[in-house]
């Protein structure tokens, strides 16, 4: 996810491949403006397929912090990860044991959950 919204970053931006941004700068301090933060916005809820805030890059300033938004606050969680829980039946406990496991997920793993996610509702 987090390479996925530097890509995003770096295009609304204008910037080039080779430009290294760092993960924990805030977006405000590299140059972004009101208007690249909408369009920020609108390219990640077309890439991902979901409503996003307007307020995103406000309230969650840095690229890591979009990504950790996204992950656990827009995507739903896949089938496989909670396979021990059912979210829809009410039990707190199973919930609070779903986000566990999704928390203890490496970089990685959470990046390859979102590319067949994604892979899989393009179709």
């Amino acid at each position: 996810m987090v390479h996925h919204v530097r890509e995003q970053v770096m295009t609304v931006m204008g910037l080039g491949s080779s430009s290294p941004i760092e993960l924990r700068r805030g977006l405000w301090e590299m140059g972004m403006d009101s208007l690249m933060a909408l369009e920020l916005k609108n390219r990640l809820e077309v890439s991902l397929g979901r409503c996003i805030p307007a307020t995103v890059a406000f309230e969650f300033p840095t690229i890591e912090a979009i990504a950790n938004y996204l992950v656990r606050e827009v995507l739903p969680m896949d089938q496989h990860v909670l396979s021990e829980s059912d979210p829809g039946n009410g039990n707190a406990h199973e919930t609070v044991s779903a986000l566990e496991k999704i928390q203890q997920l490496s970089e990685e793993e959470v990046e390859r959950l979102f590319d067949e996610r994604i892979s899989r509702e393009n179709g």
